[in-house]
């Protein structure tokens, strides 16, 4: 899943739009949590960006676990996106993240996909 490229932008926003990546582990969830609210509550309500940023910080937990992750968060037309995932496993190991993963989608217009290896919050503008 790539981010915005250069001709990205939003009706009515001044520059480029905001993205950041960020290396994690169980002790920088608060840095997901903290992030989403911060570019959700530019686009929606203080409940709206609250319900994003707990799922996005949920999410983040179950794909850290003892490890670490990359969180890449951005602005795309017609939502925000929040994606955490760890280093691939040795294929010897014989993990398929296909078959562990998890969807949803709440009333707040925010959607979930988590596996064990990679996590994608995203809120519908």
């Amino acid at each position: 899943m790539a981010g915005p490229g250069r001709e990205h932008s939003h009706a009515g926003s001044e520059g480029r739009p905001f993205w950041v990546r960020a290396r994690i582990d169980r002790n920088g969830l608060k840095v997901v949590t903290t992030l989403a609210y911060a570019l959700a509550k530019r686009w929606v309500s203080a409940d709206a960006a609250e319900g994003f940023s707990v799922a996005a910080g949920n999410a983040a937990a179950k794909v850290v676990g003892p490890g670490e992750a990359t969180m890449n968060l951005w602005e795309e037309p017609g939502g925000l996106v929040c994606h955490i995932a760890r280093p691939h496993p040795s294929t010897a190991t014989g993990s398929d993240d296909s078959q562990h993963t998890a969807a949803g989608r709440g009333a707040d217009g925010v959607e979930v996909h988590v596996g064990r290896q990679v996590a994608t919050v995203r809120l519908v503008l």
